[in-house]
């Protein structure tokens, strides 16, 4: 379904949708070329991605999203970064993982349950990248384990790298117990 949607006009009735989903080839076709866009773009992410300890139980993993992902491709940056956060987690299940995916002009957060269970909020992190830098943020915000900064151009690499530095501090101090 969100591969149907992410290529579907705005006001796409429900009754399209059905269709769609009653089709057993356009969803078989629909399937494959999600799963092919999802394993293409998790590829490239994890190429273009590190990993930064963060603490003895913590990782921070950044991944260049504009690398792997396109207003015109599948899947959208959301989906992307999501892909590459429960990778990360499937490899390391004992560990807090915080995931930051950027493009030019917005920044992703993504964080695994032990991560919020160890005390990390994403919105805390926004607030304080607001107050430092208010020309470089035009908004941002969420909840504290999925959130998203849009960033003004030009600035995407200050404000990534502050960011980086604040969630490094958050996951360093809510050290999870093993």
């Amino acid at each position: 379904m969100d591969y149907l949607a992410h290529f579907s006009e705005p006001a796409v009735a429900i009754d399209d949708y059905y269709e769609k989903v009653s089709d057993e080839h356009m969803l078989k076709l629909a399937t494959d070329l999600a799963v092919k866009g999802e394993e293409k773009a998790l590829k490239i992410m994890k190429d273009h991605a590190t990993i930064r300890k963060a603490g003895e139980n913590s990782l921070l993993i950044v991944a260049d999203m504009a690398k792997a992902t396109s207003k015109t491709s599948y899947p959208p940056k959301g989906r992307a970064l999501n892909l590459v956060q429960d990778y990360y987690c499937a490899k390391f299940p004992d560990k807090a993982i915080v995931s930051i995916g950027y493009s030019d002009d917005s920044i992703s957060i993504r964080a695994n349950s032990l991560a919020r269970e160890a005390g990390f909020d994403s919105n805390p992190i926004i607030n304080a990248l607001k107050e430092e830098l208010p020309h470089a943020i035009r908004s941002g915000g969420g909840h504290s384990a999925a959130a998203n900064v849009r960033v003004e151009i030009g600035f995407c690499e200050s404000v990534r790298l502050r960011m980086e530095e604040l969630i490094a501090q958050s996951l360093e101090k809510n050290q999870i117990v093993n």
